[in-house]
């Protein structure tokens, strides 16, 4: 799934809208910026405005935290059609919608043709 938003324009959103956005939880949403504030990535304006501090500093611990957690547990495998036809007919194939993703370099051709 692609974003089409950025940090700071939805950083002051309820926890709702911003679920509703990004497809997480609300508790994950909750210990997401818990610890943003904890780190003082995220800091308190007034009662209701946050502000995010610190974005390259941020994004730098987020890259190291990727190589070092995340990338590990990613999978690469060899993947097949589940109908050999499929291989030369990929244009064809009905794309069910929250079901169907194409990644890489067919993804690319689908978006730019």
């Amino acid at each position: 799934m692609i974003y089409q938003f950025r940090i700071k324009d939805c950083i002051n959103s309820t926890y709702h809208e911003i679920a509703e956005l990004t497809d997480t939880g609300i508790g994950t949403l909750n210990t997401i910026f818990n610890g943003l504030k904890e780190e003082d990535f995220l800091i308190q304006i007034t009662k209701n405005e946050l502000q995010m501090e610190n974005r390259k500093k941020l994004l730098d611990k987020w890259i190291i935290e990727y190589e070092k957690r995340l990338k590990p547990t990613l999978t690469i495998g060899t993947l097949r059609f589940l109908k050999k036809d499929d291989f030369y007919n990929w244009k064809d194939i009905p794309i069910k919608k929250g079901k169907t993703i194409w990644g890489g370099e067919t993804a690319s051709g689908v978006l730019i043709n």
